[in-house]
């Protein structure tokens, strides 16, 4: 499941569209607020929680990201969603990246459930041709 949150109010990804996206954002700023914005990740192997510049910090999480939060903790900076006065639409156009991600995310995790299921019968995995 993935959440974003902005400023008070968090939706699924799934109902979020770019409209929805900017007028909050803009309606923050028209108000001289810096907009705090959080997306929450936990699906497959992501499970993380990303957030602006202007959100309060709290402690890092206690582990390393594994390799596929790494690639979203790089997609994150190099839209630049980590400065205060990021783009409204760089975080639309991460949230565009991250859907397609997480959609790989889930066809690598059916693939390997399903060799799983192939190698737990005593079956070989078919050759590639």
């Amino acid at each position: 499941m993935i959440t974003i949150r902005i400023g008070d109010e968090e939706r699924d990804l799934g109902v979020v569209d770019a409209d929805w996206i900017h007028r909050r954002i803009d309606r923050q700023r028209a108000q001289g607020c810096d907009v705090c914005v959080k997306i929450s990740v936990r699906k497959g192997e992501l499970n993380m929680l990303l957030s602006t510049a202007a959100c309060q910090r709290c402690a890092a999480g206690n582990r390393r990201p594994n390799l596929e939060e790494k690639r979203v903790f790089d997609l994150w900076e190099r839209w630049g969603l980590d400065e205060c006065d990021f783009a409204t639409t760089h975080l639309v156009a991460f949230l565009r990246e991250l859907r397609s991600l997480s959609r790989t995310v889930n066809l690598l995790l059916l693939h390997d459930f399903a060799v799983l299921l192939i190698l737990s019968q005593g079956r070989e995995l078919p050759k590639r041709t």
